[in-house]
């Protein structure tokens, strides 16, 4: 192995390249070229050698394959210091490559503002720049991996003075990071047209959409039995409906949902209990704000639930395990009204990431739903704990809580939803809506459970609770005062469990 150092650039972004390369020149670098950079090196009078001359193989497949070589890739990855690496690089008559300056086709540019079909949006994607990044990334201790121009003058600056030791890894975290996006982007264009569908509009009027399908059995590659189309606002409704009543998978259950919140949401309490009373029984939670909602049920729906939601609800669509034939003929009489049998309804929830784009990124975090089980809850009220039967209430009223949006409140009472406070700047507000709600509807909050989804920062929400005859309350405790919270409690006699787990949606 000779003492010739060597660059190898591959660029489509010109700018700064002039002078980066004659610096390069100057400090001794060979440099490597192909296409339309060697071209551009000639034309300013810059030395360099072709890549198929270095390697000894010309471009083949129009292009497709041009510095996949050993040459070229063993030269990058050696490890300097490795002794059986040194040897084959002796015995192959490999050159050290001691920097790799690459960047990447712009797809974005040149496909997704485009719109071009797939067919001819393969062709931007690039295989070779990817590949030379990486590998002088996984070898940034001995070949540097530069794909911004930008850094151009920091490169030098570090191969004349090696006056800063982080520049190798910074490089090498900036080649990754970028290829991850660059990959998504790729992926997402992909799947955006092999395995997607248009929609009318996003959540308002002006706003482009599209679904994404990902996975069978589910929601989102659920057919449509019946109705016109969904929109965006329907997919996200029947998602939210979707997940709680898998939450609840242990118990037959129904969910009303409008705008992404439970407005009723029952499971049964007994085995005489029937579907029809279930689903009845969800639907009077709240039944001025069931109407023009959403509903989900996992289980298959009969016909005497149809028969119900024809002549009581305006609905605009259902999700359940299935529909009985019958109930197929009393539902489509309702032209408008989407039925969707979608089979994952009824499976119990796995953890999985979560992702929500922000601006100039995206953020991840796991799901919430390995909720701790109440044989696991702290009873904070020693001298009143609660049956078995309160605390069966008490999770089933957790469950629903975690998945209305923050602040949220959920009153329940025999397996039933009577009143929920969503989305409430102050905790105390969405208590007095949810006690508010139930009142307006007929339910008695005498008896019912509490749960929140977060700490009560004071006591005023359990001493209201109380004043109404809440019978037992959760929720994750934390807070500094709930010393407080506590010994109201203790001195009505109503017990009280912390999840140790908060519930927040946002």
């Amino acid at each position: 192995m000779s003492g010739q150092k060597f660059a190898l650039i591959s660029v489509s972004d010109k700018s700064g390249l002039e002078d980066f390369a004659k610096n390069l020149s100057s400090l001794g670098f060979k440099i490597l070229a192909s296409g339309g950079t060697a071209k551009f090196l000639r034309e300013h009078a810059i030395p360099s050698v072709a890549v198929d001359e270095f390697t000894g193989s010309p471009e083949i497949l129009g292009g497709r394959v041009k510095t996949l070589h050993p040459k070229i890739h063993g030269g990058i990855l050696f490890d300097r210091e490795n002794k059986d690496h040194l040897q084959t690089i002796k015995d192959q008559n490999i050159h050290a490559i001691d920097l790799v300056v690459v960047n990447l086709y712009p797809f974005v540019k040149q496909v997704k503002e485009k719109n071009l079909p797939v067919s001819e949006a393969i062709e931007f994607i690039d295989i070779g720049g990817p590949t030379l990044l990486r590998a002088a990334a996984k070898n940034f201790k001995n070949c540097l991996p530069v794909m911004d121009p930008a850094d151009y003058s920091k490169v030098i600056s570090y191969l004349k003075n090696k006056n800063d030791p982080t520049v190798p890894s910074e490089l090498a975290v900036k080649v990754f990071t970028e290829i991850s996006s660059y990959d998504h982007e790729i992926s997402s264009y992909i799947g955006q047209n092999e395995r997607s569908k248009p929609l009318r509009y996003g959540e308002n009027p002006g706003q482009k959409a599209s679904l994404q399908i990902l996975k069978k059995g589910t929601l989102a590659a659920a057919p449509l039995i019946a109705g016109k189309a969904l929109s965006y606002n329907n997919y996200l409704d029947l998602d939210a409906a979707i997940q709680i009543v898998r939450e609840l998978n242990g118990k037959d259950s129904v969910s009303v949902i409008k705008h992404t919140n439970p407005c009723g949401c029952a499971s049964r309490i007994s085995e005489s209990e029937s579907y029809f009373d279930i689903f009845k029984r969800a639907h009077l939670g709240d039944p001025q704000s069931a109407f023009g909602g959403i509903v989900a049920m996992n289980f298959v729906l009969n016909k005497q639930n149809a028969e119900y939601i024809k002549e009581n609800m305006f609905v605009e669509c259902i999700a359940a395990l299935g529909f009985e034939e019958e109930a197929l003929e009393v539902l489509k009489s309702k032209k408008n009204m989407r039925l969707l049998k979608v089979p994952s309804v009824a499976t119990p929830i796995k953890a999985l990431m979560l992702t929500k784009p922000i601006d100039g990124g995206f953020l991840k975090q796991e799901n919430n739903y390995h909720l701790v089980d109440h044989s696991q809850w702290e009873l904070s009220t020693p001298k009143h704990k609660a049956n078995l039967e309160l605390l069966e209430e008490m999770s089933f009223s957790f469950k629903v809580c975690k998945n209305v949006r923050s602040n949220a409140i959920v009153l329940a009472k025999h397996g039933q939803v009577i009143g929920v406070g969503a989305g409430q700047m102050s905790r105390i507000d969405a208590l007095e809506i949810a006690i508010k709600k139930a009142a307006q509807h007929g339910h008695d909050v005498k008896g019912s459970v509490m749960a929140s989804d977060g700490f009560f920062p004071f006591k005023d929400c359990v001493e209201l609770a109380l004043s109404h005859g809440v019978s037992g309350i959760v929720q994750p405790g934390g807070s500094k005062r709930d010393s407080e919270s506590v010994e109201v409690c203790d001195q009505q006699g109503i017990p009280m469990y912390f999840t140790g787990q908060r519930g927040f949606l946002h």
